[in-house]
């Protein structure tokens, strides 16, 4: 994913919540836009798993309608993320794997 992320031709698009919790939990995600729709479930597929956490700036909304709301978050990287990114050039997930 990261090989892609770095080649010319604009943002990847990914939908799911089981793909979209993988690539969030490995860090390679750097911006969500998310639909939310009003919808009580008994059980779903969380988009965020386990004790993943993540920093969001809210960059743009928009409403559809009454019931559906546009949300686009960027992701906020910590400095620490940062500097380690920038020293070795691969992401923090992967240092250290052959």
């Amino acid at each position: 994913m990261q090989a892609l992320k770095e080649q010319d031709g604009g943002p990847i698009g990914v939908g799911g919540a089981t793909l979209a919790a993988s690539l969030t939990a490995h860090g390679v995600i750097d911006e969500y836009r998310l639909f939310v729709t009003p919808v009580v479930l008994g059980a779903a597929t969380p988009f965020f798993a386990g004790d993943t956490h993540i920093d969001l700036k809210l960059i743009q909304t928009r409403s559809f309608s009454p019931h559906v709301v546009y949300l686009r978050y960027r992701r906020i990287r910590r400095r620490v993320e940062r500097n380690l990114a920038r020293r070795d050039g691969s992401p923090k997930w992967m240092r250290g794997q052959n």
